[in-house]
């Protein structure tokens, strides 16, 4: 390897790989070869246009830094202060720039210009501020190279779009302030927000004036002509009445826009007001200059440093020196080698110099270009990659092996308008794509091999055919083949090549063209595919690259994910055969209520097994039973009912104990309930709102009928297990204290109608949601929710306590065990922090060990993030043959006007998403408890199989009438399917439910399919599970002041050990305040007087 560096090509081609490397000059190149494939396949666009940033006048940052706008003009201080936090916060300045062109793009130039193509990308100026500069093609554009234009046509499309006009030179009295400059004390108007503009004419005329006058001429504009200095723009520029277009050469217009001021550049005063900076926008009426712009601008990198010569110097000497020394070592050659081209890889990215906005733009890896096309790789070589198994098969195999049905479908529209799976399947694109054609030929080559090889390509291309052979056909050459494909009837019409522009223009500029590097088959992929695979990048890369897509990725998810054609056929694309929608019905209302779990179902725990604190809670409740029988069997006095909690951290075996007291006790003689479904299905129990029939909102009582029934089934009922009680919040309590004296009025002046309730978790996990936990003191709570009050009142009524201390869930890892005790309670120190960064920490979730992402749950604080990963996620798994379906909820009444709004994600009281985005394979979510007992609960996980429509439905127009899912380790009632591969798969019908509220006298209501994408879940919706894998993204910044107390503790709790967890790099300041002891004052307290009756009753039983 070491002996193919000294190669010059193989050195290049390693440069190639640069491409990957945002802002190098190989990146730069790569996106300078998309811009031209555009233009050879979209023809010549029409504008040049370019948008500088205002600095430090745009509203919008200084409201970001906090600096009040009315003062600053005035206040020197103020914007000393500006400029300070300027230089301190350059990616500030950056995104602000960056998301106001986003925002102009798609706003004004896309949705109001209706531009059709576009082509923009970034670039950081000498003083670090960035502009942006690119090409757009408008709907009504001329075409500057027909023979047919007239000036007249060009001046009125000119004229409808720019001009070089100064509004202020209106002898208006205005006008005369502006021109004499006494309206600086005013302030800036890009300073102003839309709605502080009082008159749309003066402020044209102010900001007009200020921002589009070239006034000065920097060192860089100027050039000495014979002898003294011009500007290069040609500034001062005769004024003239009217727009004059005047033919130079058959592709050449020279255009001037009409002016009356002698230093105003041409621009758009529609755009200028949009973007309130400066906007400098230019007919392509030339050739010349659209191939000029495409050498000097479109691939130009930033000021190159002085380094580079002298590394590349050093990197061959240095692979010199190693043949030499070490040529028996090939381990020691092949390790320099990898260094060579590791260092080589650097130096592109050294190769120049970075301002401190452009390298915060790198870090947050916010775009470095807009283009509204997407772009496929074609090889036309002769060459074939060779694997293990064979010969790779390039793009003209794959065209000769097109379907029939395809047969007169030329190589150029078979990839541009034709998708092509890895299995052979050929779909119709929604959108033309732009071909990146390797290798790269010019008309103009100067060796007979290239030349010829030029006119095989354009024979290949443009003509059908189905080998080599039939496409020359009975010519001699290539050449000949080509001059004969217009009298053969054999070539598309296809618009003006630029490779023939570009030999009508004979001047330096074109000739320079052809010193471009020529487009390997290397590079052409890179800018048809500028990301490779991880493990091919190093850490800080995809760290970086990772953070981004965390952080910034899909905010509008439906721009970014492939749209199904019109009328995809997504029983196709699911691959299999599954019941029909009616089957799906009939089966949730009969054969999945049959087959709920029983308790012999479960599995069986031998009262030996237990520890001695669970032995202690399991002789509690065998004494209490036994004296209860003996006072039914003799009619005596009854023991007083039993309220007692169950006390232990995560992993203690309280779930385990509970089923063993539920064989002890009897099914028919208690009752196992949750908070949340999938805690209730843990311990195959039942959720409190679905077994008491409670309303959600604590709003409703139960009919008589129905609480006949529920009495007939509690008859027998005298224990009562609620897990998970830390999330059981003050006026739940009282409201399950409620409905047991409605289901016992025999006892109904007993607390919880004279029934033994355990309460079993731990103060240290999640608090409930929308009420108070159970031990918090309020004085003045009875005046302002008396359900509170009595809340607290029955929970002060446990006196008994069993504290379980022995781990179980983290048994085999004492280390991990004793790291979970400290955070527990809030005593995180650096060896707490050592530990967990040194065993479980990665810089970002791209990086995970390829073994541990699969199956890996992904555990964020906020629905924000868990949003942003499941939908990059998402991202990764859809193609054009599986794109997204994207289900529009349907909403009636006033809940119809939220969906008019921006919120795209909003749930609303309903807890069904606005819009659900999902594909075949898809990692989804149940947002409902269908089945709590065979374990279809809220938080229920499995895989999208199947998309399915009745017959005579259709996408887009008609919604799926079911999503069939297969659901993780379910053993539940299940329909049988048949997938792609001829598996036999378990799946469940999930069908569209609607939710129903009543607000401000208003009936609300939404329809959805309940279910979310699932790889990326909350915090909140792990409590009480055992996860086999899971990666935890700690919260940074001010994300902290929302942060639950015992939040991170639940996630990192979830796992059994050190192994099964990955959390993100955090510093010991953050991981301190997110365990802080100052956080869980209350739990502290709280655990503090649990402990006493723990000891009081351990006493007591001595």
């Amino acid at each position: 390897m070491i002996e193919a560096l000294n190669d010059p090509a193989v050195l290049a081609s390693v440069s190639v790989r640069a491409s990957d490397l945002r802002g190098t000059s190989a990146y730069w190149q790569s996106k300078g070869r998309q811009l031209e494939a555009m233009i050879r396949t979209l023809g010549v666009p029409h504008f040049f246009v370019t948008l500088s940033a205002a600095d430090v006048h745009w509203p919008e940052l200084q409201h970001a830094w906090g600096i009040d706008a009315e003062q600053y003009e005035s206040n020197v201080e103020l914007r000393a202060e500006m400029l300070s936090k300027l230089q301190k916060d350059p990616g500030m300045a950056d995104t602000v720039f960056w998301l106001r062109f986003e925002t102009c793009l798609k706003r004004f130039l896309v949705e109001h210009w209706k531009v059709n193509d576009y082509w923009f990308r970034i670039e950081y100026q000498s003083r670090g501020s960035p502009h942006v500069h690119g090409c757009i093609w408008m709907p009504d554009g001329v075409d500057v190279t027909s023979n047919t234009l007239n000036a007249e046509e060009l001046t009125s499309f000119v004229d409808k779009y720019i001009c070089s006009w100064n509004l202020a030179m209106d002898e208006s009295d205005y006008g005369n302030q502006v021109l004499n400059g006494s309206l600086a004390g005013q302030g800036h108007p890009a300073q102003l927000k839309p709605e502080e503009i009082e008159n749309d004419k003066q402020d044209l005329q102010l900001i007009s004036h200020l921002t589009e006058r070239h006034t000065i001429c920097s060192k860089k504009c100027l050039r000495t002509v014979k002898g003294k200095q011009e500007c290069r723009f040609k500034y001062p520029r005769e004024p003239q009445e009217k727009t004059v277009a005047k033919r130079v050469s058959r592709l050449n217009w020279q255009v001037e826009t009409q002016r009356n001021d002698e230093r105003m550049i041409s621009h758009s005063p529609q755009l200028l007001c949009m973007w309130r900076a400066n906007v400098d926008v230019q007919m392509i009426s030339s050739v010349k200059n659209l191939i000029r712009y495409l050498i000097k601008y479109a691939t130009k990198s930033e000021k190159e440093s002085d380094y580079m010569a002298e590394l590349t110097k050093r990197l061959h000497k240095e692979l010199e020196d190693n043949a030499e020394q070490n040529a028996d070592n090939n381990f020691q050659r092949s390790n320099t080698a990898r260094r060579v081209v590791q260092q080589h890889l650097m130096a592109q990215v050294g190769a120049r110099d970075y301002s401190a906005q452009e390298a915060m733009h790198l870090l947050l890896q916010t775009s470095m270009y807009k283009g509204s096309r997407e772009f496929v790789f074609v090889q036309t070589g002769e060459t074939r990659a060779v694997e293990e198994k064979g010969v790779c098969r390039n793009s003209c195999d794959k065209y000769s092996k097109r379907a029939k049905n395809l047969e007169n479908v030329t190589m150029f529209r078979f990839f541009s308008d034709y998708c092509l799976s890895p299995n052979g399947r050929c779909t119709k694109r929604p959108k033309q794509v732009v071909l990146l054609i390797s290798p790269f030929f010019r008309p103009n080559e100067q060796s007979d091999e290239r030349r010829e090889g030029y006119y095989r390509q354009q024979v290949l291309l443009y003509s059908c055919w189905r080998n080599e052979r039939e496409a020359k056909g009975l010519h001699t050459s290539w050449q000949q083949a080509y001059e004969a494909m217009p009298a053969e009837n054999r070539c598309e019409l296809q618009l003006p090549n630029l490779d023939d522009l570009r030999n009508d223009e004979a001047d330096e500029e074109v000739e320079a063209v052809a010193e471009l590097p020529e487009m390997t088959n290397a590079n052409a992929q890179s800018a048809a595919q500028p990301t490779y695979e991880h493990e091919e990048q190093e850490d800080w890369m995809v760290a970086v690259g990772a953070l981004h897509r965390e952080r910034n990725l899909l905010a509008c998810p439906e721009d970014q994910l492939p749209k199904p054609p019109e009328n995809f056929d997504w029983s196709a694309a699911s691959g299999g055969q599954f019941p029909t929608v009616g089957e799906a019905k009939a089966f949730l209302s009969s054969d999945l209520k049959l087959g709920a779990r029983e308790v012999a179902d479960m599995p069986i725990n031998s009262v030996e097994s237990l520890n001695v604190r669970q032995r202690e809670m399991y002789n509690l409740i065998e004494s209490h039973l036994q004296l209860s029988r003996l006072a039914e069997e003799n009619q005596g006095e009854k023991p007083e009912p039993l309220k007692a909690i169950l006390y232990g951290s995560a992993g203690t075996g309280k779930s385990y104990l509970i089923s063993t007291l539920r064989r002890l006790i009897g099914e028919s003689r208690c009752r196992i309930m949750a908070s949340t479904g999938v805690a209730a299905f843990n311990i195959a129990g039942e959720t409190l709102h679905s077994a008491l029939k409670l309303n959600v909102n604590f709003s409703a009582g139960v009919g008589k009928k129905s609480l006949m029934e529920m009495q007939e089934q509690w008859k027998d009922v005298r224990y009562i297990f609620i897990d998970e009680f830390s999330m059981l919040g003050q006026r739940l309590l009282r409201k399950v204290d409620a409905r047991l004296r409605e289901l016992f009025p025999e006892h109904s002046k007993q607390s919880f109608g004279g029934r033994s309730v355990i309460l079993i978790g731990d103060v240290f996990q999640l608090p409930p949601v929308l009420d108070t936990q159970l031990y918090v003191y309020n004085p003045n709570q009875k005046k302002h929710d008396i359900l509170k009050s009595e809340g607290y009142k029955l929970y002060m009524e446990f006196k008994k306590v069993v504290h379980l201390t022995e781990q179980v869930r983290q048994a085999n890892d004492t280390e991990f065990a004793q790291l979970l005790d400290k955070l527990r309670e809030g005593k995180a120190d650096e060896a707490c922090w050592n530990s967990l960064m040194n065993n479980c920490r990665v810089y970002a979730p791209d990086l995970l060990p390829e073994g541990f992402q699969s199956g890996c749950t992904f555990l964020y604080h906020t629905n924000e993030d868990v949003r942003n990963r499941n939908y990059m996620l998402l991202g990764k798994m859809v193609s054009e043959l599986n794109p997204v379906r994207q289900i529009n909820a349907i909403c009636k009444g006033d809940e119809a006007k939220l969906c008019g709004k921006k919120k795209e994600h909003k749930k609303s009281d309903t807890n069904l998403e606005k819009r659900l985005y999902l594909c075949i394979g898809a990692r989804v979510m149940l947002t409902r408890n269908l089945s709590v007992r065979n374990g279809l609960v809220n938080g229920s996980v499995g895989t999208v199989r199947g998309i399915c429509y009745a017959p005579g439905r259709q996408s887009p127009k008609d919604w799926p009438d079911c999503i069939w899912v297969e659901f993780d380790n379910y053993s539940g009632p299940a329909m049988g399917a048949i997938v792609q591969d001829n598996r036999a798969i378990r799946v469940v019908p999930i069908l569209s439910v609607t939710n129903e509220k009543f607000k401000g006298g208003a009936q609300l209501s939404r329809q959805q399919f309940p279910l979310r994408l699932a790889w990326a879940s909350t915090i909140h919706k792990s409590q009480g599970l055992t996860i086999p894998k899971a990666y935890v993204a700690f919260s940074k910044g001010g994300a902290r002041k929302a942060i639950p107390a015992g939040l991170f503790y639940t996630a990192v709790s979830r796992v059994r050990a050190f192994a099964d967890l990955r959390v993100s790099s955090c510093d010991y300041n953050n991981f301190v305040s997110l365990f802080s002891a100052q956080k869980v004052q209350t739990q502290l307290h709280e655990q503090k007087r649990l402990l006493r009756m723990c000891s009081s009753a351990n006493s007591d039983s001595r």
